[in-house]
């Protein structure tokens, strides 16, 4: 997520730690809406359920996790999600299953139809402990070795074409290490954009905007945003 460097204009709802509950029902986990995805990854593994290991580095919470179809590793909340818990612009409590949730690669109905997520149940299996943490470590290790995670990003900032990867394209543009203001594309990942310090989000727009112009005339490919900007510009 992206805040414009106006901000927004008007009220920003934050879900707090009464919406961090967590049940284990056998197979069956329900989630609160602001409990941390990466948690319910690492509290599932050591129950011994398998199914939530791709979700060990995807920071955010549930609710964001859910609305994004957050996903890795050839994984992502579509195959594990039953139902949830979402108040509507309108107000309205609604329970969605999966076959209302419209869920396709980073994408769910409530970028059309907005709403908060409050709770979300998820369908996992049981597995064997060991082998779950071993995957998750293996996981970790590889974010760790290939993306910048101790620098100030907004995460992957494109979503990877239908038979291709952003960072492939991105990098073979020559663009690595390309630099608008304190915004820099990520030496180490090219699908990610750095604050070197000062960075606005005017500068990590602007760069984006280059990204797009690039592909485009190179590829002839429309790259599509995966990061969500909000605010006024």
């Amino acid at each position: 997520m992206l805040v414009a460097d106006k901000g927004i204009r008007g009220a920003v709802i934050k879900l707090g730690q009464g919406f961090e509950e967590l049940a284990f029902d056998g197979e069956t986990v329900t989630a609160g809406g602001s409990l941390s995805f990466v948690k319910l990854s690492v509290l599932a593994g050591k129950q011994g359920l398998t199914g939530l290991e791709f979700a060990g580095g995807i920071p955010g919470s549930v609710g964001g996790a859910v609305y994004m179809n957050a996903g890795a590793h050839g994984s992502d909340v579509s195959r594990i999600f039953k139902s949830a818990d979402i108040v509507l612009e309108t107000g309205e409590l609604v329970t969605y299953a999966a076959k209302d949730m419209a869920f396709d690669y980073r994408h769910s109905i409530l970028h059309e139809q907005k709403g908060i997520v409050t709770e979300a149940v998820f369908g996992l299996q049981y597995g064997d402990r060991k082998e779950i943490s071993a995957v998750m470590a293996s996981y970790k290790d590889r974010r760790r070795r290939t993306q910048p995670l101790q620098s100030a990003t907004a995460g992957s900032v494109f979503r990877n074409p239908p038979g291709d990867h952003a960072a492939r394209l991105i990098e073979a543009a020559g663009l690595k290490g390309f630099r608008i203001g304190g915004a820099e594309i990520s030496l180490q990942h090219a699908n990610f954009i750095e604050n070197t310090g000062q960075a606005t989000a005017e500068d990590v727009l602007a760069l984006m905007e280059r990204i797009k112009e690039t592909i485009s005339e190179k590829n002839g490919i429309q790259m599509v945003p995966e990061v969500y900007v909000l605010g006024e510009r």
